[in-house]
């Protein structure tokens, strides 16, 4: 087929598919929705560290007269600096998941319709160009209304004041060129998590099979935790001759990294777990760690993302900063506002985590339903009540929930110490940043997400049951 037959072909049905008012057009929606989350917090988050930056290179008003009088205090707006790329690497990872998630729900959504495609005539190449390009066409739409909703927004944070100076209009706009090199980021990791969708199917005009199914999970990956955990521990004692900058950055590359070894150790430590609880006699707890046994990483990566928030509220408590006596006028206004623009720096990163995390996982447990779409009305037909699978859902969520916070607040302790240790300008002071309060709130907000994202699964879930009648004895 040319290429202009495929490229019209491609546009028609992608139309027909918007228009129907099955699952396809739900998912169309939901990605759409993934890809501008994702865009509008990349967009906010940059052009954030950017005014920072600025800052640190051009200071102005109470800075500025702060490092006139004493060049030293350049530690601060570094720290500054230092803080919104830390920040940005805490929300780049979620951010990442939940764009990588919505291409591969789209891209595997749509490997029946492209069979039919195979079946009257198109190679494997063409199906998976047009399935790539039907994904692209979704992403490029969200990630420009995610921009444009971003550069509407920007003019409301000019309320907020950090450094004990109020942001300015031209400090919430990047230069032009930065915003289509934030959407070509976002297309090209799209591109890849869409192929990496394809590539895990076979298409053929007999159907779709998947090249292989979930492998077990080995012990390395809990060895790379304690490995980790290791450098975490003997980190600080090889900082002290270092300059602070160094002692800072290094101390979030450890934290960076303890992030990731979450992730890569989580769904082995879930297998561990569920591997004695299958033998539990009640059949809904065995039918849902048997799911969970069966493919940990889907089911890890469903409550990743809340783990996180637990994570960062546990980091933050060991931060604690104190102004100093002897400081000019202007720097004890820069050193007092330390405090809250932590507070403030923290609860924006919370609160956009939340939102990641909310969409993430209502998307995770819509495709989760219509993954088992068959399964689900071949129970129906068999006379198996809804109780009993909607059960099997929450139990498969709700105990990997569990693991996933204490692990988190495990590591998010073990990295603030390490954060607090390597950093010599970390003053003590009884008061700190954030507190038991807030990892009490992350949890909290962490367990209302995941009680929602079950409920908002609830009505695809009971569409998917009724759709097939019950198959009747006599």
């Amino acid at each position: 087929m040319a290429t202009p037959s495929l490229a019209r072909l491609t546009t028609e049905l992608a139309i027909q598919r918007s228009h129907t008012k099955n699952r396809d057009s739900l998912l169309i929606f939901l990605s759409v929705l993934a890809f501008a989350i994702v865009s509008s917090i990349a967009t906010i988050t940059a052009s954030g560290t950017y005014m920072f930056y600025q800052r640190y290179h051009h200071p102005y008003g109470n800075l500025a007269d702060a490092l006139e009088l004493d060049p030293s205090f350049a530690i601060i707006p570094q720290t500054y600096l230092s803080l919104a790329f830390f920040a940005c690497i805490l929300i780049v990872i979620p951010a990442c998941n939940l764009a990588s998630q919505a291409a591969l729900v789209t891209a595997q959504s749509q490997h029946y319709r492209l069979a039919v495609l195979r079946l009257i005539g198109l190679n494997r190449r063409q199906v998976n160009v047009m399935g790539a390009c039907e994904v692209l066409v979704q992403a490029v739409t969200g990630i420009v209304l995610g921009q444009v909703l971003a550069l509407l927004c920007a003019p409301l944070f000019t309320g907020l004041s950090f450094q004990s100076m109020p942001v300015s209009i031209d400090e919430v706009y990047m230069p032009w060129y930065f915003y289509p090199l934030i959407d070509a980021i976002l297309v090209a990791f799209t591109l890849v998590a869409t192929f990496v969708g394809l590539i895990q199917v076979s298409i053929s005009p007999l159907g779709v099979v998947r090249r292989s199914a979930a492998k077990r999970l080995r012990a390395w990956r809990l060895l790379v935790l304690i490995a980790v955990l290791a450098v975490a521990y003997v980190f600080p004692r090889f900082t002290d001759e270092k300059s602070t900058l160094n002692q800072l950055f290094f101390s979030f590359a450890v934290v960076a990294l303890l992030m990731l070894t979450n992730d890569i150790a989580g769904p082995f430590i879930l297998q561990l777990l569920a591997r004695p609880l299958v033998r539990i006699p009640s059949v809904t707890v065995s039918w849902a760690f048997r799911n969970v046994l069966h493919n940990p990483r889907t089911v890890w990566r469903r409550i990743s993302g809340i783990s996180f928030l637990i994570f960062l509220a546990a980091f933050v408590g060991f931060m604690r900063f104190a102004p100093g006596d002897d400081l000019s006028q202007a720097a004890q206004s820069v050193t007092e506002a330390l405090k809250p623009d932590l507070n403030l720096g923290l609860l924006l990163v919370i609160v956009i985590t939340c939102i990641i995390n909310s969409v993430s996982v209502m998307i995770s447990q819509i495709a989760a339903e219509f993954s088992r779409e068959q399964n689900i009305r071949a129970l129906h037909r068999m006379g198996v009540s809804p109780q009993p699978i909607i059960s099997v859902n929450w139990i498969e969520n709700i105990v990997p929930f569990v693991l996933a916070t204490l692990s988190a607040w495990a590591l998010g302790t073990v990295a603030g110490s390490a954060f607090s240790a390597g950093t010599d300008y970390v003053i003590e002071d009884p008061e700190s940043v954030g507190g038991p309060l807030v990892v009490l709130g992350a949890i909290t907000i962490g367990t209302i997400l995941l009680f929602l994202a079950q409920l908002l699964s609830l009505p695809t879930f009971k569409k998917i049951y009724n759709s097939s009648p019950q198959v009747r004895t006599r």
